[in-house]
C-alpha cells in the first residue's frame, strides 16, 4: 500500500499559482512550477530526480488506462488505441552529455514530479497540487519536449513522453476530460494530428457546461480547427456551443464567434490555462 502524503493549506503557495497562472508562459515557467511542487510536498517528501545511469522503470499496466467513469466513446476511443501509437520506454538511461547536463536533470526532475502518484496517495490540497501538475506538463509538451529532441536527448525525450501519458492515467481517473485534454498535447506534439482532435473533442464532450473549464474545451477545439484551416467547421461548432452554453459563459464565448468571422488570422485560443 502506498503511503500517503497530507498537502497542508499555504495560501502563500495558492498566491503562487495564481501568479503563474496569470503569466505568459515560456521555458521558465516549467522550473517555477517545479519549484512550487516541491514546496507543495515539504516537509513530508524530499525528491531527488533518477540517477544518472540506470534501467528505465516500465509498467506492465497499459499506457491508455480507462478511468471507471468513462463514456461509451472514450472507452472505445482508448481501447483502439495501439501501444505503439507513442516512443517505446527505453531501456536505459544515458548520463547526462556534456553541455546538456541541465536540460537533461531538467528532464529527469519533471519526470518524478509528474509520477509522483504512483509512489504516494496525495491528501489534502491534492487539488492545487494536480492544477500545478498540469501547469507543468502542458509547459514540458510545450517547450521540454522539443529542446529534448533538437539537442539529440532521444532517450530522456521518449522516457519523458511516456510519464507525460502515465501522468494522465495516475492523476486524472477521476477526470477523464481533463486527462483527455492532456492526452491531446502529447498527441499534437507526435504529429498524431487525428488522435490528438478526437481527443480534445472528447475533453470538451465529457465537460458540462457549467464546469469553469467549459469554454477553455471549448476554445481548445475551436482552435485547433481554425488551424487545420476549417473555418466553416469551426463556425458550426462555436455556434452550437453558444446555443448550449449558460449565461455565464456567453460573453467569451460570443467573443470567439467574433473572432472565427473575422477576416484575417483568427484570434489564437489561450487554452493551456485551465482557470
Amino acid at each position: 500500500m502506498k503511503p500517503t502524503v497530507v498537502i497542508p493549506r499555504r495560501l502563500r503557495l495558492e498566491h503562487r499559482y495564481q501568479a503563474i497562472l496569470r503569466q505568459d508562459w515560456t521555458e521558465r515557467t516549467l522550473p517555477v512550477a517545479l519549484d512550487l511542487l516541491e514546496e507543495l510536498l515539504l516537509p513530508d517528501v524530499r525528491l531527488a530526480a533518477p540517477g544518472a545511469r540506470g534501467k528505465a522503470r516500465s509498467s506492465s499496466a497499459t499506457r491508455y488506462d480507462i478511468p471507471a467513469t468513462a463514456t461509451e466513446d472514450l472507452r472505445e476511443f482508448l481501447e483502439g488505441l495501439d501501444s505503439g501509437f507513442g516512443p517505446k520506454v527505453p531501456s536505459s538511461i544515458p548520463p547526462p552529455r556534456a553541455g546538456k547536463t541541465k536540460l537533461s536533470l531538467l528532464a529527469r526532475r519533471t519526470l518524478v514530479l509528474l509520477t509522483i502518484q504512483r509512489a504516494f496517495m496525495l491528501e489534502g490540497e491534492s487539488g492545487l497540487f494536480r492544477d500545478t501538475q498540469s501547469v507543468a506538463f502542458l509547459c514540458a509538451v510545450e517547450f521540454l519536449l522539443a529542446e529534448l529532441r533538437s539537442h539529440g536527448l532521444r532517450e530522456e525525450h521518449d522516457l519523458l513522453v511516456n510519464a507525460l501519458f502515465a501522468h494522465t492515467s495516475l492523476a486524472w481517473t477521476d477526470q477523464p476530460a481533463q486527462a483527455c485534454y492532456l492526452r491531446s498535447a502529447v498527441a499534437s506534439h507526435l504529429g498524431q494530428t487525428e488522435v490528438s482532435a478526437h481527443l480534445l473533442y472528447l475533453a470538451f464532450s465529457l465537460t458540462p457546461p457549467t464546469d469553469h473549464d467549459y469554454v477553455t474545451k471549448a476554445q481548445a477545439y475551436w482552435s485547433m480547427l481554425l488551424d487545420a484551416g476549417n473555418r466553416e467547421g469551426a463556425r458550426g461548432f462555436i455556434m452550437a456551443v453558444h446555443r448550449a452554453a449558460p449565461a455565464q459563459h456567453l460573453p467569451e464565448i460570443e467573443a470567439l464567434i467574433s473572432a472565427t468571422f473575422l477576416q484575417g488570422e483568427p484570434r489564437q485560443a489561450t487554452a493551456t490555462r485551465r482557470h
